[in-house]
């Protein structure tokens, strides 16, 4: 439906617009066009109206109501009248159009099941911090670990032979996993 429409917003010349039913941005703004004519003349009207029915010709082409929005036709790049009234299109879209929102919230559900299972960049870079703060206590715990199984079964000799390995894992985590650990903590909270 192409409507007139008085002139506004600085502009000293009519305009003309379109509205298109075949997109919406959501379920209370719908998909339209207004295209200003150049002049005062017959031909500047007859001008603005090719445009405007270029543009809603086209609306087949486009999935989203933004991308259609977008499609600013030069007259230059119009076919003659009679093939662009040819193209209009008469028939109405069967049943609810489904909005720019709702084509959003398909394809961001269809995304996010494979970002979960994948573990997702929000849990990579959990995992990421906790390895950067596990690395000083695992290797504590692992060194840890075989010790008293070892010191029970041995002789205190191998429990004081594992004790400077526990040190220098705390060590090497304080010097640099701590840090580490530190920044990415904050950044978490």
């Amino acid at each position: 439906m192409i409507t007139y429409a008085a002139a506004a917003g600085g502009s000293a010349f009519p305009a003309w617009q379109a509205s298109c039913p075949f997109h919406a941005l959501n379920a209370k703004t719908g998909c339209k066009k207004r295209i200003s004519q150049f002049g005062d003349s017959d031909q500047d009207r007859a001008d603005a109206l090719r445009r405007l029915k270029h543009w809603s010709s086209q609306a087949g082409r486009y999935q989203y109501q933004r991308e259609h929005i977008g499609f600013h036709p030069s007259l230059a790049e119009c076919p003659p009248i009679d093939v662009i009234e040819a193209a209009i299109i008469t028939r109405r879209p069967p049943g609810k159009v489904i909005t720019d929102e709702e084509f959003d919230r398909r394809a961001l559900a269809a995304s996010a099941p494979s970002a979960s299972s994948s573990g997702g960049t929000r849990g990579r870079g959990r995992a990421r911090s906790s390895l950067g703060r596990g690395r000083g206590s695992s290797a504590a715990a692992a060194a840890a670990v075989p010790v008293p199984s070892q010191a029970s079964s041995s002789s205190s000799s191998s429990s004081s032979s594992s004790s400077p390995s526990v040190a220098s894992s705390s060590n090497s985590s304080s010097s640099g996993g701590d840090s580490a650990a530190d920044s990415s903590s904050g950044a978490e909270s």
